[in-house]
């Protein structure tokens, strides 16, 4: 469960309502940028991890190439498809 800390206030929350409202409204393809947006939180979040390289099973494309030590790591599922993590 979220502490209080973490849980937005009625004035944050109308905040973000709002700013997603103008996000939706100004972005011309919305759904081409949240895959974007998506696919870099995943390469952030494995570099977060320590991981160098991620691929996209689906579509047997790296997005984001660092030399890899070619070590396995896992796979798991994310919004574009199954990621395997290399290091």
């Amino acid at each position: 469960m979220a502490s209080k800390s973490e849980i937005p206030s009625n004035n944050e929350m109308d905040g973000y309502v709002v700013e997603v409202k103008v996000l939706k409204s100004t972005i011309k393809d919305c759904e081409s940028y949240i895959k974007t947006l998506n696919k870099k939180i995943v390469i952030d979040e494995a570099k977060a991890r320590g991981l160098l390289m991620v691929l996209n099973l689906r579509s047997s494309k790296w997005l984001e190439a660092i030399e890899p030590h070619e070590v396995y790591l896992g796979s798991e599922m994310g919004p574009h498809g199954v990621f395997l993590f290399l290091v």
